[in-house]
């Protein structure tokens, strides 16, 4: 029984150094998920995000000058994020020609 009590007393003695090693760590930033205007008050924000978003690209986005039928269903990879301004920011942009990678800018 002495050897259970010991151990038992060890092993909370262990737990109780291992929080205090851990003690001090604090989380300094959140990811959240961004919110569109107009979709706060949503119960599904992130599709309503989606939503916008799309529909946002789909009316600023402007076909390059130089585009033709063989550019007709390119696929243009856009990595952006939102900062903490609600501003995007794009971080990478693959595929496609360079003009259709710079048309793919303006609408952000």
């Amino acid at each position: 029984m002495k050897n259970f009590m010991f151990m038992l007393f060890f092993s909370a003695l262990s737990f109780s150094s291992f929080a205090q090693e851990t003690k001090g760590n604090t989380v300094s930033s959140k990811e959240v998920a961004p919110v569109w205007p107009g979709c706060e008050e949503k119960s599904e924000k992130n599709n309503c995000f989606n939503v916008m978003l799309a529909q946002h690209i789909q009316q600023n986005f402007h076909y390059p000058k130089d585009y033709s039928e063989k550019d007709k269903g390119t696929k243009l990879i856009v990595e952006f994020l939102i900062n903490k301004n609600g501003e995007p920011e794009i971080k990478k942009i693959s595929e496609g020609r360079k003009s259709l990678q710079d048309a793919a800018k303006k609408p952000f």
